[in-house]
């Protein structure tokens, strides 16, 4: 655990080097499962709604006719009135996109930067090997065959030993 926030910031910071990919694939994740949700929602929202429609128009008994609520009675145009206020409200306050993408990028910026402080920067080495650093392109090509990766030159051609 860091003592403070300076250190907490220190980890952070040191992390995002040996973790960059992996905390961008968490951060595009997390805004993949939000929006899935938040979109699904957003689907069983506009299904309740056109249930709601469809009930009060036309499959309720009397459909034509003022509907009753709570001793109220409301003509047709009042029930629309009230049906089309209720709509908006609903769909504007509970099926946000720009909130979904808001609470996707704090979530996972959250996850990062706890990530990040809390993994020590002595655990780093962990992560270095007893060679040299092949990524890095200071490797030489024998390492990088014995580690699985074949290097082709791209302007070899396949048909080099065809009649041109």
């Amino acid at each position: 655990m860091p003592k403070n926030v300076g250190e907490a910031v220190s980890r952070t910071r040191k992390n995002w080097d040996y973790f960059r990919v992996n905390y961008i694939v968490c951060l595009v994740l997390t805004m993949f499962v939000t929006m899935l949700v938040r979109s699904l929602y957003s689907f069983l929202l506009v299904v309740f709604l056109a249930l709601c429609w469809s009930w009060v128009t036309w499959l309720r008994p009397n459909a034509t006719g003022p509907l009753k609520v709570f001793g109220k009675e409301y003509q047709p145009m009042e029930q629309r009135i009230i049906l089309g206020v209720f709509s908006f409200v609903m769909v504007f306050f509970f099926s946000n996109a720009f909130s979904a993408l808001f609470t996707a990028g704090l979530c996972g910026v959250f996850i990062v930067v706890a990530h990040g402080s809390l993994i020590g920067a002595g655990s780093s080495r962990m992560f270095e090997d007893d060679g040299q650093d092949v990524e890095a392109g200071k490797g030489s090509s024998n390492d990088l065959l014995s580690a699985g990766i074949q290097m082709q030159n791209m302007f070899t051609s396949t048909m080099s030993g065809s009649k041109s």
